[in-house]
């Protein structure tokens, strides 16, 4: 048994054996140590760090005890900014600020910060966040793993590739820098790292999460040297490892769509008070790769427009409601304004709104139209259509970090088109001429008219910039990141053909649901 003659020395034994990755020895100190000490902040602090995988909930107290006894614990800080993020990351962010203004050096606050800021559309409290890990200590793989991340998305391609590489010779044993890398620059992942990883598959010594990143990495790497039959397998291992780890809800969407078909109408309003100020939203809507990330980026580039990014505010709103998916039908105008008014709210603490309007490009928000009309009925809600073929193969072949769980099988995908294909059938029942639809492969071949359709749509003016929007300065943070920044690509359009003889399941599931197909 380890003997402990003072906190400091027990904290620093349980940071040591983390390191070490014996987490069994770091925890069962941990909670010896407040036992012994329970009002010592910096017995809290480490242990709510040490239990932040093991045991969520035990974790997230002792953060919020340790901070209560002393505002300065960083590692409590980091606990709970992991957990706030996906619901609040500006309460992390200002969190992990706080933290980085009592501990300016500590590396992992400045990974941390950097893993939630990356993906979104929100300005930094810190000059270069993404370089300060690696300043600090550049022998930290996840540091430079923050950098690749901020560069990909920003399309500094050859910068985030550098990134990669260099975290992969400082971890060489994680599949984390083979993943990215195989995300950013497929055609540049290292022959020798594809042999190794290989050769642990067949060993038996790669299976659950890191089976899952690997053989997702391999598949871009075997794409892009045009070897569609081992790419495709590869393919098939990634979904069958994410279809474990992520159990697909199709029940629980064909039950929600269901109870949107059958509910009443919403009440028609003409007009709704204006929220939180002048900005206003335009919704992109439309299934996963269907374009919607290309047409925020045209978008965002006219002079009245903020990018807003992938918002989960609707779909919140709309599961904070008592009887989801149709509680808003029951509420009077003042609370309808009222919600209009958190939503604007939440996107001003998220996203810089120096212009008029705002982009709000959560595609899975086709669920919510309903929703939308009631809050904001004058709204411009712009629909992406694309062949569903060429949108089932852009799904199959993208690992979703969340949602779309759908995604790891061709027959839940073929599925799921449908689903949103009879939700559209409906919202354009209820509001005919409400929603643009845009068809992703007219876009592609005159990119000007399909830009000036929608500017028309959302009621403004012309603007020579949207074509530029390869160069649009925000940071493109989905699966659709690299093929944005690289410009119109008419062969993009047909890419799925390559794969017709795999994706012959797709095909006829989707003729099984319902779903026309070209030939």
């Amino acid at each position: 048994m380890v003997r402990l003659t003072s906190v400091g020395q027990a904290v620093s034994y349980v940071l040591q054996a983390l390191k070490r990755g014996d987490a069994d020895r770091a925890c069962g100190v941990a909670d010896r140590l407040v036992r012994l000490a329970p009002g010592a902040a910096a017995a809290w602090d480490v242990f709510a760090f040490a239990f932040h995988d093991r045991q969520p909930d035990r974790a997230l107290a002792a953060a919020r005890r340790a901070l209560a006894l002393d505002p300065t614990c960083t590692l409590a800080a980091q606990a709970l900014a992991l957990h706030e993020a996906p619901a609040d990351p500006q309460r992390a962010v200002c969190r992990l600020a706080r933290g980085l203004v009592a501990r300016p050096a500590m590396v992992t606050l400045w990974i941390l910060l950097t893993r939630i800021l990356w993906p979104l559309p929100m300005r930094s409290p810190f000059a270069a966040p993404e370089r300060r890990a690696v300043l600090l200590d550049p022998g930290v793989a996840d540091g430079w793993l923050g950098v690749g991340h901020w560069n990909q998305a920003a399309g500094e391609r050859d910068t985030a590739v550098h990134a990669y590489l260099r975290a992969g010779i400082l971890a060489p044993d994680s599949v984390l820098p083979l993943y990215h890398l195989g995300m950013a620059a497929p055609d540049r992942v290292p022959e020798h790292a594809v042999r190794a990883v290989k050769h642990r598959f067949a060993g038996g010594a790669m299976d659950g999460f890191a089976a899952e990143l690997a053989a997702f990495a391999l598949a871009n790497h075997y794409d892009a040297i045009g070897d569609e039959d081992a790419a495709f397998g590869w393919l098939q291992t990634g979904n069958g490892e994410r279809r474990k780890r992520v159990p697909p809800e199709m029940d629980l969407n064909r039950a929600v769509l269901q109870a949107t078909l059958e509910a009443s109408p919403p009440r028609r309003r003409a007009t709704a008070v204006a929220a939180g100020g002048a900005a206003a939203p335009i919704f992109i809507i439309g299934l996963p790769g269907s374009g919607t990330t290309l047409v925020e980026s045209m978008l965002s580039m006219h002079s009245e427009v903020a990018s807003g990014g992938e918002l989960p505010f609707v779909d919140r709103l709309a599961k904070s409601l008592a009887g989801f998916p149709t509680g808003h039908l029951d509420l009077d105008d003042d609370r309808l304004d009222d919600m209009a008014a958190r939503y604007v709210a939440s996107v001003r603490e998220t996203v810089d709104l120096p212009g008029c309007f705002f982009t709000d490009k959560m595609p899975n928000n086709f669920m919510h139209v309903g929703l939308i009309r009631s809050l904001f009925p004058a709204a411009p809600i712009i629909h992406l259509a694309r062949d569903p073929m060429a949108v089932g193969w852009s799904q199959f072949r993208r690992r979703f970090e969340t949602g779309q769980t759908y995604s790891s099988s061709l027959e839940d995908i073929a599925e799921f088109i449908a689903i949103h294909d009879r939700y559209m059938a409906h919202w354009n029942r209820l509001w005919p001429g409400g929603v643009l639809d845009v068809r992703y492969e007219a876009l592609i071949a005159d990119p000007e008219a399909g830009i000036r359709r929608m500017l028309d749509h959302a009621g403004l003016p012309w603007d020579p910039a949207c074509l530029d929007y390869a160069r649009a300065d925000h940071r493109v943070a989905t699966a659709s990141a690299t093929a944005v920044r690289g410009g119109l690509d008419k062969r993009r359009i047909e890419d799925w053909r390559r794969y017709a003889r795999h994706l012959e399941p797709l095909r006829r599931a989707l003729l099984r649901h319902g779903v026309p197909i070209g030939e």
